[in-house]
């Protein structure tokens, strides 16, 4: 009798183990059953489930659908990351069963990852597939729309919530979606709730319909604390904060300025706005070096650290220009974008040869437009383009890769080179297409005796009167020609076709201002807050990355001492890299008075010292103006919304 009662109780232990558990995966999504049952026609239904999303880093969701095709695609070449940076490597389930409830085999297209093959017949009633999504594994390229958590918030990229129909259309397949929220949480999203009947009740936040290629291009964050505030209307634009912890939820009044102007100066430099409503959604993190941001047509994700947030006098000019950044983008890149990369779902593989537009004009816009709203000042703006042109001026890969081949090349050089970066290059279309942009917006000044500017272009070929969709380069360079008669497609062929061993700067007789090979005369504390791996080469000839020489400048102090590429240097001054990563710019800014920096290196198994004769100080480049001629530079920079 005791061992048939033992035999019970493990029977019951072993049910209660495995059953109850499998139940309750079965049951995850009770709380979306009426939602789910309701597909309509070809749409597809997703429930999200987020509810523990914050604990545990899985994301959960359930599709119900009605079979279109044999293939389904995960998303690959997601829009604003310019690579095929789906991150399917963190699917962590993915389950498909018939209406009636039994689980359906599938399989993976032996030659494409993300094409999964289910076994669907004509007339094939609706199918459910559950999908596990891994938060926190983003990829070099998947970085932006990927899943991201901490204990207080998270980032959701629906991207990673679904497959879709492979003979589609994204602009026209529609999704109905909801999304179950930790207790309490608040969320914010450019997707447009549900009427007041559906609203939030039980965690539950419903969306409108829409498009698939509307729900992949709105990011939604959600956190137990977020802040929120409208920061203009008429069209109504809206900034939201959540962070990790509840004292992250907080910014300084500077940035509220500068973005409550922002809308205004985008609008005038645009001639409007083409949405209704548009949501800066900005995740504060813990972390002091975080910087992140990805562009979308009625909102931007920007990822920023709560201590510039809070202490915007230590902000980075691409800190401060983050945001303005992703915002231009809503003109220049959503609502019209490169030709070869409008494509009809997220499978196509785009053509990139459009980068030094996309993403050089955004450059050259969301830097501009951070002086006129106030977020940077126009001098720090002056010394940013000195320092991209001496960057760019002397960096040997310029002489075998053109910018278009950069452009073409993008996602392969988004990762860092730890060796030899300036011979192999990187996204170069940022800041050497927003040069690019910057001379011709001078030349149209000039041309036009100051009466247009490349404003006017903007106004003209990306403002709201234009139909949204593709553009080619030859319809650009006709609206460019419509502004300021000049030969735009030699000029196009020249600095992005092209390879030069030296950057063009004449552009900069237009300006007012000279380039200046003087030290910059600023106290030590702010050289070093200024200090870049740049001034490294310009001031000592050598580049160097994790305590590695990876180039030695010909001729250069660094070359004279006799530094060779490959050696390793453990400490500078008698300090090593691991007890100071700043040491080496802190010699640098020291050398006038101890005139000489000391350096210990390794080289073939060997430990040796070495002495740098060097006593000039860092060398910081500036613009200095040139008394001559107009001061284009202040025209640009100037204000141009309507007081």
């Amino acid at each position: 009798m005791y061992q048939h009662r033992f035999n019970a109780i493990i029977m019951c232990f072993i049910f209660c183990v495995v059953w109850f558990p499998i139940h309750a995966e079965e049951d995850r999504f009770s709380w979306a059953s009426a939602f789910l049952n309701d597909v309509q026609g070809k749409e597809l239904r997703i429930a999200v489930d987020a509810y523990q999303l914050h604990n545990n880093g899985l994301l959960y969701s359930r599709m119900r659908f009605k079979p279109q095709s044999k293939a389904m695609r995960f998303p690959k070449w997601v829009p604003g990351i310019h690579a095929p940076a789906g991150a399917i490597e963190n699917i962590g389930g993915l389950f498909v069963y018939d209406q009636s409830g039994k689980q359906l085999r599938w399989q993976r297209d032996s030659e494409i990852p993300t094409r999964f093959l289910l076994p669907i017949k004509q007339q094939q009633n609706p199918l459910i597939l559950d999908l596990t999504y891994i938060a926190n594994q983003a990829s070099v390229n998947s970085t932006g729309v990927d899943v991201h958590k901490t204990k207080g918030h998270f980032i959701c990229n629906w991207n990673n919530t679904l497959l879709y129909h492979e003979g589609v259309n994204a602009e026209e397949q529609l999704v109905s979606v909801c999304m179950r929220l930790p207790d309490s949480w608040g969320w914010a999203c450019a997707l447009e709730q549900a009427p007041a009947s559906q609203k939030q009740k039980n965690n539950v936040v419903y969306f409108k319909q829409c498009t698939l290629s509307r729900l992949v291009d709105s990011p939604l964050i959600a956190g137990n604390e977020l802040w929120q505030e409208t920061i203009s209307k008429s069209p109504t634009v809206r900034l939201h904060i959540a962070g990790s912890i509840k004292e992250n939820v907080n910014i300084h009044e500077h940035w509220l300025n500068g973005l409550r102007q922002l809308p205004a100066e985008a609008h005038a430099c645009f001639g409007g706005a083409h949405y209704d409503t548009y949501d800066i959604l900005l995740i504060s993190s813990d972390d002091k070096d975080a910087y992140n941001g990805l562009e979308h047509k009625r909102s931007s994700l920007n990822v920023l650290s709560s201590y510039v947030l809070l202490n915007p006098g230590k902000a980075a000019s691409y800190d401060s220009g983050l945001i303005p950044h992703e915002y231009v983008h809503s003109w220049c890149g959503k609502y019209r974008r490169p030709a070869g990369m409008w494509t009809e779902n997220f499978h196509k593989i785009k053509k990139l040869d459009g980068l030094w537009i996309y993403e050089g004009l955004t450059q050259y816009y969301g830097s501009v437009l951070a002086v006129r709203c106030g977020l940077v000042k126009p001098e720090s703006w002056r010394m940013d383009r000195a320092e991209v042109m001496v960057e760019h001026a002397t960096q040997t890969g310029r002489a075998w890769r053109s910018l278009r081949d950069c452009c073409r090349s993008s996602y392969l050089l988004r990762g860092w080179s730890e060796h030899h970066h300036d011979l192999r290059r990187g996204q170069d279309y940022y800041t050497e297409g927003a040069l690019f942009w910057l001379a011709a917006d001078l030349k149209i000044r000039h041309l036009s005796k100051d009466t247009k500017s490349l404003d006017d272009v903007c106004k003209q070929f990306f403002g709201p009167q234009q139909k949204p969709g593709p553009f080619t380069e030859a319809e650009l360079i006709e609206a460019l020609n419509a502004v300021a008669a000049f030969d735009w497609k030699a000029e196009i062929d020249e600095k992005i076709d092209s390879v030069s061993p030296v950057l063009d700067l004449d552009f900069l007789t237009l300006s007012g201002w000279r380039l200046s090979e003087k030290p910059l005369q600023i106290n030590p504390e702010e050289q070093l807050s200024k200090f870049r791996n740049l001034h490294t080469r310009v001031s000592l000839g050598l580049s160097i990355h994790g305590g590695w020489i990876t180039e030695v400048l010909a001729e250069s102090v660094a070359d004279k001492a006799g530094l060779i590429e490959g050696d390793y240097v453990h400490a500078v001054n008698g300090v090593a890299f691991e007890d100071d990563p700043k040491t080496l710019a802190k010699a640098i800014i020291e050398s006038p008075t101890n005139k000489a920096i000391n350096l210990y290196i390794y080289r073939d198994e060997e430990w040796k010292s070495v002495n740098i004769l060097y006593a000039e100080g860092l060398k910081i480049h500036n613009l200095e103006r040139d008394e001559s001629s107009r001061d284009r530079l202040a025209d640009i920079l100037k204000s141009q919304r309507k007081k």
